[in-house]
């Protein structure tokens, strides 16, 4: 698996396909969801923990849940499915 933003659309879009089916994800698995670095990932796993603890919700030990990433990428379901669908399915 390329990381990061070495990754080709089709790649993209199953990896987040697959990430979206589970659920949450893993730092790593945020790099390849987002398209990109470590440090930046850091960044937003960062501010993403702080919103958690703000609204008062525990963090899940290392795991995001993937709707919490994808309404900070902007992304939705429908989205997520489409390119899918489009990109990987055929």
């Amino acid at each position: 698996m390329n990381h990061g933003q070495h990754q080709t659309p089709q790649e993209i879009a199953k990896r987040r396909h697959e990430l979206w089916m589970k659920g949450w994800m893993k730092k790593k698995e945020m790099e390849d969801f987002l398209c990109i670095s470590a440090h930046e990932r850091a960044k937003v796993w960062n501010l993403l923990e702080k919103q958690i603890e703000d609204e008062g919700k525990r963090s899940m030990d290392g795991k995001m849940l993937t709707s919490r990433v994808m309404k900070y990428a902007g992304l939705t379901e429908k989205r997520i499915v489409s390119d899918y669908e489009r990109l990987v399915a055929n």
